[in-house]
């Protein structure tokens, strides 16, 4: 906004002004960029285990982990077959029935194919130290 030093307004301040009652403003003309705010990301702390029940909780660790993939091959095993089950029924007459045994290999199929990690995330921890240790453990009680 210019003024002059007597007070008249100038033509600048009299399109502020009509800018103003008109609900505008002449600042919405210019472009204000938006702050950039960062922000840190903490650190994940490392998992933390007594000595003698380290390895105990790294195999139930894999055990569970092992569990939820199977039950998640179940589902997906199903989820196929119930899908092309559905698509059968649709397609000819009694197909949920004709294609009985053809959905059901596929379902079959796609369970396999998600389980077939199972036993590596069985034995993943299973490492030549781990059992040694395991071994020196049970050998060494009383029976």
């Amino acid at each position: 906004m210019a003024t002059t030093t007597t007070g008249a307004k100038t033509s600048t301040d009299t399109a502020d002004a009509a800018a103003a009652a008109a609900g505008g403003s002449y600042l919405q003309a210019q472009v204000f960029p938006r702050p950039i705010v960062y922000e840190r990301k903490r650190k994940r702390g490392r998992k933390r285990y007594s000595s003698d029940l380290k390895d105990a909780q790294k195999n139930e660790q894999a055990a569970s982990r092992a569990g939820q993939r199977l039950a998640q091959a179940v589902a997906d095993g199903f989820g196929e077959y119930r899908r092309r089950r559905d698509r059968s029924a649709e397609r000819k007459k009694d197909g949920a029935i004709k294609d009985f045994v053809r959905n059901v290999g596929r379902g079959a199929e796609e369970a396999l194919r998600t389980g077939a990690r199972v036993p590596s995330d069985l034995t993943r921890y299973a490492t030549k130290k781990r059992l040694t240790r395991l071994v020196l453990k049970v050998g060494s009680r009383k029976l």
